[in-house]
């Protein structure tokens, strides 16, 4: 997928050091026999592609409910769990170069959606992976690297204090697969994830708030210190940590030490108390750092978006007489036809009974 990151992240490229940018998360309570209906409304552009929203349903880290288009690009997810509790609901870019804002809506029990949160964003950065039994993911921090007898400086481009959130899913985003994601695991803000086996997948590199998108390093550590398609891992290399200034530092502890009450808010109060840590703890320099570059989208891939939404005008009276599943099935497959295998995510394989009739 050109707009992705791909098994291409050597040291010393320039995609050595990633941007990770804000995958919605929010934890909704579901109850057994209910129906549930979630909405994203009103795309608006970050000034890149088409805002594509991608959306998720999980419990514990079974993604029981996933949807990618519904309404153009817009996503729609209609769940009855059969398990009462506490479900983790996911919105991301479809590509790195896709976010976006929307509106979130939830209608429960048949009543139509009404707001849940308006101006929520989508972003995170997209990369396939694949992994043994015993590696692990890990994002790092900008580090001096001796190698060969000479330094190279892999920089500070986007500010100490960023704080990134990742995401694993696999084998592919389709309900019955598996979504890990962690925060804080590998230490000083990095994030880290040991999935139980082997596999392919994707990593999403998110952050724990809006306020907190930057650059990071992405190892994948274990068996093989230093994978084709990943930067190094962090100590792959001899390397010096660049020190973060002292508010920085003081900065990164008081986050640490706030997180447990931050993980209790909704989304927008968790932004706007970290925005308002930041204010009060960081320079407006320090501030402004955290913004990463994220690519543009190619003009390719704009076109192809406006192809798909022209075929989606096309086909809506026959996607009205379509059931849920069906016109989300449909919509996939003419996703995936319009925008070519080269911007489209792996077809998820058949069920069984379905293969074995092919």
């Amino acid at each position: 997928m050109p707009d992705q990151y791909d098994w291409g992240l050597w040291f010393g490229d320039e995609d050595y050091q990633l941007p990770h940018s804000y995958v919605y998360r929010r934890d909704v309570s579901l109850q057994a026999g209910t129906t549930f209906h979630f909405q994203t409304r009103n795309l608006r552009s970050l000034g890149f592609g088409n805002p594509d929203p991608v959306m998720y349903l999980v419990r514990g880290n079974d993604i029981v409910a996933f949807n990618d288009d519904y309404v153009g690009l817009a996503s729609e997810i209609i769940y009855t769990p059969t398990v009462t509790g506490t479900y983790k609901l996911v919105i991301r870019a479809y590509t790195t170069t896709t976010p976006g804002l929307c509106d979130l809506y939830q209608g429960v029990g048949g009543a139509p959606p009404t707001l849940l949160e308006s101006n929520v964003i989508f972003e995170g950065t997209y990369v396939w992976v694949r992994w043994k039994q015993g590696e692990w993911f890990e994002t790092g921090r900008a580090v001096v690297i001796g190698a060969g007898g000479f330094e190279v400086n892999v920089g500070t481009v986007s500010g100490d204090a960023a704080d990134p959130y990742l995401f694993l899913i696999y084998p592919d985003s389709a309900v019955g697969s598996k979504m890990y994601w962690d925060d804080d695991s590998a230490g000083s803000l990095q994030s880290k994830i040991e999935p139980p086996s082997g596999g392919t997948g994707t990593v999403i590199l998110g952050s724990y708030s809006r306020y907190t998108n930057g650059e990071c390093r992405l190892a994948l550590v274990g068996q093989s210190y230093k994978a084709p398609w990943m930067s190094p891992a962090p100590w792959a290399f001899e390397a010096g940590p660049v020190a973060p200034t002292p508010t920085v530092t003081k900065y990164i502890d008081e986050l640490q030490g706030q997180k447990p009450a931050l993980d209790k808010l909704s989304p927008d109060m968790r932004d706007q108390r970290v925005l308002e840590l930041q204010r009060r703890m960081l320079s407006e320099e320090e501030i402004r750092r955290q913004l990463a570059p994220i690519p543009a989208a190619s003009r390719e891939l704009v076109q192809r978006q406006e192809l798909l939404l022209d075929r989606h005008r096309q086909m809506e009276r026959e996607l009205v007489e379509m059931s849920y599943d069906e016109r989300a099935a449909k919509l996939a497959h003419v996703k995936r036809e319009t925008l070519g295998r080269e911007y489209s995510e792996p077809e998820p394989p058949p069920p069984e009974g379905e293969a074995e009739s092919r």
